[in-house]
């Protein structure tokens, strides 16, 4: 006989609101009239738990949160988060789930005693809006082991993103990708006491998410403990964020290959066409260091700027679609980018050290049980 379970109409609503979904769209996903599921909300329902699984599936959550009154307070994250997942925001429901995924992350990182963010070592940077932003990402670079020899033999884009991401990660930092709306938000950066993750929008060019995780790394340095950060799009008004900016320009394109390329042709196109290519950095990260670097003025640099953009416009509405179809393991490196890699391989050696059970994995990973020996694989060989 199948259990039954009483949900109480207040969790359904907060459910239904966190995500920003329209009640007669969550009524037709869920296959029924708007108007029972607006009774629902109003007044609760009795349903039996496979149901109550279907109700948590589709609103991302297990289904045993459907017991409580209202949505549990995580007093350990930054309260603009909090806010936001309580009001529903201004956001998309991808954006708001991917805001839960970075939530899910933390504290399933802490539960099975995940890396930990090198606060000490990020201390020490003494990182601030008055620092000396050259001085500071010469330092950072040595850090991370990012050298400019090693960074420009790279062949494609998306191994320069890769090896980035690697050395972020290698610092206890998380870095997952998920898909958002690509004209509303670029990355964000979620902090606890402990630990650090950072989204990118997995709709984004490589060019694009490179710049936008070194900003995000902009923000953890700059520790100011449990955040909550967004970042949008290329602004120089916050000081918070034109700091991060300069941050992410100076460490992608330092002061002396802007002067090597700049002395060698003193030519804006062509210098912004042979920086791009070579460090495989986007034309407008490239613009902006020349820019702010005094070899063009304002006027110049909105010029190209627009040009850059109209361009990019042009090749979006022009692209062909291609039928997409998925390549081998394309579902395991989708999970794992979700993940993040280094929470990914957290959780596996959690297993072989006998704190976690095989099924387990499946929990933390997302996953049914039939993709834990491909994850595995795909993270030992790939």
């Amino acid at each position: 006989m199948n259990k039954i379970v009483n949900i109480p109409g207040t969790i359904l609503k907060e459910l239904r609101v966190s995500l920003n979904i329209p009640i007669n769209i969550a009524a037709e996903k869920l296959k029924m009239e708007t108007e029972e599921l607006k009774n629902w909300e109003e007044n609760g329902v009795v349903v039996s738990v496979s149901k109550a699984r279907k109700i948590g599936k589709f609103y991302n959550r297990h289904w045993t949160i459907l017991l409580l009154e209202k949505i549990p307070n995580k007093k350990d994250l930054a309260q603009e988060y909090r806010k936001l997942i309580a009001t529903g925001g201004e956001y998309s429901t991808e954006t708001l789930l991917a805001l839960r995924n970075a939530e899910r992350i933390l504290f399933l990182a802490d539960s099975i005693e995940g890396r930990v963010t090198n606060r000490v070592e990020i201390k020490s940077f003494n990182a601030g809006f008055d620092s000396e932003v050259k001085d500071l990402t010469e330092r950072v670079r040595d850090w991370l082991g990012a050298s400019l020899v090693e960074l420009k033999k790279y062949k494609y884009d998306y191994e320069v993103l890769s090896a980035w991401i690697n050395k972020v990660e290698s610092k206890g930092i998380y870095v997952s990708q998920i898909k958002m709306p690509g004209d509303e938000v670029s990355a964000f950066t979620l902090s606890d006491s402990k630990r650090s993750v950072i989204v990118l929008n997995k709709s984004d060019t490589n060019k694009r998410k490179l710049f936008s995780l070194l900003h995000e790394l902009g923000h953890i340095l700059l520790d100011k403990g449990p955040t909550f950060d967004i970042y949008e799009g290329e602004y120089y008004e916050n000081k918070v964020e034109v700091f991060c900016n300069s941050f992410a320009g100076n460490l992608l394109v330092p002061e002396e290959v802007v002067k090597k390329f700049w002395n060698a042709t003193s030519d804006v196109e062509e210098t912004i066409e042979l920086i791009s290519k070579r460090y495989k950095v986007s034309s407008q990260v490239v613009l902006r260091r020349i820019y702010d670097m005094g070899y063009i003025n304002k006027p110049t640099f909105e010029k190209i700027n627009s040009e850059i953009e109209k361009s990019y416009e042009e090749y979006v509405k022009n692209k062909k679609t291609k039928e997409f179809v998925p390549a081998k393991g394309f579902y395991q490196k989708s999970i794992i980018k979700k993940n993040s890699q280094a929470f990914s391989e957290d959780v596996f050696e959690a297993y072989r050290q006998n704190r976690i059970t095989y099924n387990e994995i499946g929990k933390y990973m997302g996953v049914k049980l039939n993709h834990i020996a491909p994850l595995e694989h795909l993270l030992l060989y790939a």
